[in-house]
């Protein structure tokens, strides 16, 4: 599919971050897509998320893994697991930073750990191809509902760290637990939403689309 002229300066991430990161990914945004629909190019929460995407080595290869159902899977317990490294100081004092470590060193592994998947149609790997559709939104255009809603869901999930920060400070289990299920329960629901954003521009961009099969 051509790509289409840009008329805009691109903001917050370079033409090489961005090849780096979607590869094909077109430059601008097909005419066919903007029709009957308001879009949105991007925001602050973008570029912080492809700035941590730039430091995990986000790549194109790696986030092709990363659709893997496994990889999604086995880095969802990353928080509670890491509230109970945390926690151990209490029981093993320095001796907690190796499962600290550990957790911190799987965080950046997991998304290498499993190779590509033969189907990408699970919830899983729909919702690992819709971040990576939401994290190109400076380049080509979501549909303004979505960017809304991701934005929303990201702001609310940040919120959610702040009584974990304190509960694991201050050793308050409840505290703790609380950050915990609200992180995880608003990052599911965000994850949901990337399913339903890939789904809605897979169906206009055929570099998208290819990514299913």
């Amino acid at each position: 599919m051509p790509a289409a002229s840009t008329e805009h300066e691109i903001g917050e991430i370079g033409p090489e971050t961005r090849d780096h990161l979607f590869g094909d990914a077109q430059r601008g945004t097909p005419s066919h897509l903007r029709k009957g629909v308001a879009m949105t190019r991007g925001s602050g929460i973008i570029a912080g998320m492809n700035r941590v995407a730039q430091i995990q080595g986000m790549d194109r290869a790696t986030w092709e893994r990363h659709a893997n159902p496994w990889s999604f899977w086995t880095r969802l317990p990353i928080l509670p697991l890491l509230t109970l490294a945390l926690w151990s100081r209490v029981w093993i004092g320095w001796w907690a930073l190796v499962p600290i470590c550990l957790l911190l060193i799987w965080t950046w592994v997991n998304p290498r750990a499993f190779g590509v998947p033969e189907s990408t149609r699970s919830w899983a790997s729909r919702a690992v191809m819709g971040e990576r559709v939401w994290l190109n939104a400076a380049e080509v255009p979501i549909p303004t509902h979505h960017a809304r809603a991701a934005r929303l869901l990201s702001a609310l999930g940040l919120l959610g760290i702040i009584p974990w920060i304190w509960g694991v400070f201050a050793l308050d289990p409840w505290a703790a637990g609380l950050g915990v299920v609200l992180v995880l329960v608003i990052k599911l629901w965000f994850l949901d939403r990337m399913v339903w954003l890939y789904t809605d521009m897979a169906k206009t961009h055929a570099t998208y689309a290819d990514w299913l099969r």
